[in-house]
């Protein structure tokens, strides 16, 4: 039978952070899965949706931190796209392009 659900782990990482929540400087990553009956796009992270504490300094230097949130997953609802699914996902840098947000992805599940 077709695939209903996907789930993935993915970690968000940034320079942007404590002196630009909440500023014109809101990176986001948004992933887009589309079918022959459809399109799913939605935002999932941006730097302006967290707090200091929620996540981990991964690097730290005099120029900037480097943060992340940690593992997190995400399940997508897939039952009214159809097959075949294109999966993407895409960072935008908001603000500026000095300070950069990446993503890592991983343990896609199709159930």
């Amino acid at each position: 039978s077709a695939a209903t659900l996907c789930s993935f782990d993915y970690y968000f990482l940034f320079a942007e952070f404590t002196e630009w929540i909440g500023s014109e400087f809101d990176d986001t990553l948004t992933m887009t899965f589309s079918g022959p009956n459809g399109t799913i796009i939605e935002t999932i992270e941006t730097v302006n949706s967290y707090q200091a504490s929620e996540c981990t300094v991964l690097t730290s230097d005099l120029d900037s931190d480097l943060f992340h949130t940690g593992a997190k997953t995400k399940q997508v609802d897939i039952s009214g796209l159809g097959s075949p699914i294109t999966i993407s996902f895409a960072i935008s840098d908001v603000g500026d392009q000095a300070l950069i947000s990446a993503f890592l992805v991983d343990n896609f599940r199709f159930e």
